[in-house]
């Protein structure tokens, strides 16, 4: 799942929300097989599919409900410490008329798999070696249920 940027620079905007239906155990509008891009500090653009619409994940000795978990056998790190926090958004679409990528929040990442090295420090998963490396990130519409939201988008607003 690599996005669709263009290697020599372009703009990503915020056209809108991934709206509604979030609850335990529900993200119902996150579903599985729809794909996400995290950008985050450490890894910057990295995309995968939704494998999971509501796991509960322990890392760092937190236990997080309800998260979304996405992998993605095209990046050998597709996430990794200092990318928490990073916008998750939908796959990048480019929009001729405005001349930039369109996207919808999608959500917050929370963290990735990360592995032990011999001496007990840890590195980021790494495709293939690794097997399977997921992610995992706070459905935006999620977030809402504890704190209202507000998202700037072209145009206005979206509540979701």
């Amino acid at each position: 799942m690599n996005p669709v940027l263009d290697p020599s620079g372009g703009y990503v905007r915020v056209a809108g929300v991934v709206l509604g239906g979030a609850g335990a155990g529900s993200n119902q509008n996150h579903p599985v097989g729809a794909v996400r891009c995290k950008m985050g500090y450490e890894t910057g653009v990295t995309c995968g599919q939704i494998t999971a619409s509501a796991v509960a994940v322990v890392l760092s000795g937190w236990t997080y409900l309800d998260l979304v978990q996405f992998e993605s056998p095209d990046y050998a790190v597709l996430s990794y410490e200092g990318d928490s926090g990073a916008p998750v958004t939908t796959d990048t679409v480019w929009n001729s008329t405005a001349g930039y990528y369109d996207v919808n929040a999608a959500g917050v990442e929370v963290g990735g798999e990360t592995r032990s090295n011999p001496d007990g420090t840890t590195r980021p998963c790494v495709m293939p070696s690794d097997s399977t490396c997921r992610s995992w990130y706070m459905a935006i519409d999620r977030i809402n249920d504890f704190e209202g939201v507000r998202v700037y988008v072209v145009g206005g607003t979206a509540t979701p």
